[in-house]
This record gives structure tokens, C-alpha cells and sequence, in this order.
């Protein structure tokens, strides 16, 4: 079965969604998710440029891995004081 979520990209790869936003939550480059599936940076960048929804799923895990680390930062700097 074929999660609503996962995008069909090469013969036998598909691409979950939900783990590149994970991934890049965590502060992976696009070049080290490429890796996860077995591919380079420039593969992964062709991918993502013919389905947005990868760039997408990209972008919203960069920004959640920002906004932890913002809040992370401001609990650190109001127990110094």
C-alpha cells in the first residue's frame, strides 16, 4: 500500500514525505537526505524541482527544526537569568 504521503520518484524508490520533513527537522542537508535513498544531490534536486511536494515537505521540516532550536535557545537564556 502507497501512503497518501509518499511520492513514486524512480522505478522502486519512493519518496515519504513525512520522512523529509522529518529529516530535515533534525538538520540534514538536502545532499544527506538524497543519501538516505541512494542518491546525489543533484538527482535529489531534480526530483524535488518536478515535485514540489518534496520541496515543500523540505522547507516545513527546516522550519520546525528552526523553531525548536529557537525555543530550545530561550529556555537556555531565561534559565541564565
Amino acid at each position: 500500500m502507497v501512503c497518501e504521503r509518499t511520492v513514486p520518484v524512480l522505478k522502486n524508490v519512493s519518496i515519504d514525505l513525512d520522512v523529509v520533513a522529518r529529516l530535515a527537522r533534525l538538520g540534514l542537508t538536502s545532499k544527506e537526505i538524497a543519501g538516505y535513498w541512494g542518491m546525489n544531490a543533484t538527482q535529489f534536486e531534480e526530483l524535488c524541482d518536478d515535485h514540489p511536494e518534496i520541496t515543500e515537505a523540505y522547507l516545513a521540516g527546516m522550519s520546525q527544526g528552526m523553531e525548536d532550536a529557537s525555543l530550545v535557545l530561550r529556555e537556555a537564556t531565561q534559565l541564565v537569568h
